[in-house]
């Protein structure tokens, strides 16, 4: 099971934010190893296209792996500051906790997402998220209410849930909210572990 009563790290958003160099900037960040069953091109791709319509936004990576490298040949020397990579870290929620919006993107070629730790960690710690249409993601999120759901590898439609998102404070804090509730009431270790025994037995 999973547990969402592990302590917050005690370290304050304000703290991390300085810690990162992030400013005033909003925050779109993504928790997933680089490799091939995730897309973070199409992330970056996104951010690189909000960076140009001139939005003030950093996108912060958490995970590490091969494809790293080849993620970050998509980012020219003049946006590079505007792109973090912390690599795989044991407290996950201290970064999350600075996110304005959690983005999970999956490489539907290689791979159906099952339920995600990530998302289940951006709606407990009561971010929006985006992620990517396919397998668990369509479980875990309400489509329009905790977050959204966008189409595999589409760069525009994950610019336009972004775009939207970040210009909507109120919509970034309902939806989040909305997201812990879901996780609390329909995701929790008791009632999964309930429902997969009630399959097991029927």
């Amino acid at each position: 099971g999973y547990n969402w009563t592990r302590n917050l790290s005690e370290a304050s958003s304000g703290e991390i934010r300085r810690k990162l160099n992030i400013g005033t900037s909003q925050v779109v960040g993504m928790v997933s190893n680089f490799n091939e069953r995730k897309d973070y091109e199409t992330p970056i791709n996104a951010v690189l296209k909000l960076l140009k319509k001139g939005k003030d936004v950093v996108f912060l990576a958490v995970g590490d792996g091969l494809g790293m490298l080849e993620a970050k040949s998509l980012i020219g020397n003049e946006e590079k500051g505007r792109f973090i990579f912390v690599g795989r870290q044991k407290n996950v929620q201290q970064y999350v906790k600075i996110f304005d919006i959690g983005l999970l993107a999956t490489n539907t070629k290689v791979h159906a997402e099952g339920m995600a730790n990530s998302i289940m960690e951006y709606m407990a710690m009561e971010k929006p998220v985006i992620a990517t249409d396919t397998g668990g993601n369509r479980e875990l999120i309400a489509d329009g209410t905790t977050g959204d759901l966008v189409p595999a590898f589409s760069v525009d439609n994950l610019v336009e849930k972004i775009d939207t998102l970040l210009s909507d404070r109120e919509l970034r804090f309902s939806m989040g909210q909305k997201g812990k509730k879901r996780i609390i009431e329909d995701f929790s270790t008791e009632k999964m572990v309930g429902e997969y025994y009630k399959l097991y037995h029927s």
